[in-house]
């Protein structure tokens, strides 16, 4: 692996929401914790930050939200210090949009069949059911009969992301940004910490 300076590796987190490789610290398996520590709580804060902003952008939607992002502990790997962030794939395809197939909204991907996935159409249906959003008909009586108008409804609302796109919300860009700003500063007063403590220990 090629050796990074913490800039570039913070970048390389911030950016890729994925492995964050941050810092060639010294020549020696010396363990820094508190640098450690403190890509934890960075990575942490990047989940969460995700989360508050895909809830203030209104970005909730049928698939597997922020809720669901998985953070990994930190690893030393030789002299890289490395923690994971696995966010669903939906996440990404709300941030930075996508064409539908007869409607561009300057989406980064884009819809290129008029079919409907069956997954597709069974999630969007749990959360018209979950948020109560069935639109209910007079001859509606029954459970079953509410619930295969959830299923239409699902499969006319899927038909139409398909058709018109998604939106970019870019709740993650905005996230990647407030953790960078954050990044500089913790990042160095957790070396500086580190480096007292094992020139003194």
């Amino acid at each position: 692996m090629e050796k990074q300076s913490i800039s570039k590796s913070q970048l390389h987190f911030l950016e890729h929401g994925g492995v964050a490789t941050i810092g060639e610290l010294t020549e020696k398996q010396t363990y820094f914790k508190d640098f450690a520590a403190t890509m934890a709580y960075l990575a942490g804060q990047f989940a969460l930050k995700i989360r508050e902003n895909q809830l203030e952008v209104g970005a909730i939607g049928a698939g597997k939200g922020a809720d669901n992002i998985v953070v990994g502990d930190v690893v030393m790997m030789g002299n890289t210090y490395e923690v994971s962030l696995s966010l669903p794939a939906y996440l990404e395809f709300v941030n930075s949009g996508v064409d539908g197939w007869s409607k561009s909204k300057g989406g980064k991907y884009k819809f290129k069949t008029k079919g409907t996935p069956d997954s597709m159409v069974q999630s969007i249906k749990k959360w018209i059911i979950a948020k109560g959003l069935i639109r209910r008909i007079a001859t509606q009586t029954t459970r079953s009969q509410i619930k295969d108008s959830a299923l239409k409804q699902a499969k006319t609302t899927a038909f139409m992301i398909k058709k018109m796109g998604i939106k970019p919300r870019h709740f993650i860009d905005k996230a990647k940004q407030e953790v960078m700003e954050m990044a500089e500063q913790e990042l160095s007063q957790a070396i500086k910490v580190d480096i007292i403590n094992n020139l003194t220990s």
